[in-house]
């Protein structure tokens, strides 16, 4: 009987330190500011662009931030979260910076604008969107432009973009990550340049 009341008594400890484990904090990361919107004046002149769609690897399709160990391991944060879905912040960041790196064409978002007739459109593949145990954060996949009218394909590049943190930490990253989109924008608009 001493036996069973020691395994008991054993059993109960155990689970009482279980119930007083601290919560874990909850850190949740935006993308995008939440500045105000310009408005510009509609020019129905300037080409029309729609981000059609974006296709994340299905590592990006949850809500932590991820850090890559070695060369193919993959840890998924359960503290540090995005604050929206990367199916959203991507496109609303990638056309902000559109909008900045390349303003002679107007930008819409399929499902969320009003989409003219457009001139082209962009489906975007993202298959690396993270940060590194090598002190670097990655952008990679590929891009597609469309000729809307001439229902043909214009370009099609693949991208790899990389970038030394500056400091440690979830804050840096989502920082850096955030200057790749304006990065891979600025590529984006170059390209855009040539297609015209």
């Amino acid at each position: 009987m001493n036996a069973r009341l020691a395994l008991a008594l054993s059993l109960s400890a155990l689970l009482g330190a279980c119930i007083n484990v601290e919560p874990v904090q909850l850190s949740y990361y935006l993308l995008n500011g939440r500045d105000g919107a310009s408005a510009a004046p509609v020019d129905p002149s300037v080409p029309a662009l729609v981000l059609e769609s974006i296709t994340l690897a299905e590592y990006l399709e949850q809500s932590g931030l991820v850090l890559q160990q070695g060369d193919n391991q993959l840890q998924v944060s359960r503290s540090h979260l995005w604050a929206e879905g990367l199916d959203v912040a991507v496109p609303e960041a990638l056309l902000r910076s559109l909008r900045a790196a390349a303003p002679n064409y107007r930008y819409f978002l399929r499902g969320s604008d009003f989409v003219p007739a457009p001139t082209y459109a962009l489906r975007l593949y993202l298959d690396a969107f993270h940060a590194t145990d090598s002190s670097e954060v990655v952008a990679g996949g590929r891009y597609q432009i469309v000729d809307v009218a001439a229902g043909r394909e214009v370009l099609n590049r693949e991208f790899n973009l990389r970038q030394a943190l500056r400091d440690d930490g979830y804050p840096q990253a989502v920082r850096q990550l955030r200057e790749l989109l304006d990065q891979l924008a600025r590529d984006i608009g170059g390209e855009l340049q040539d297609v015209r």
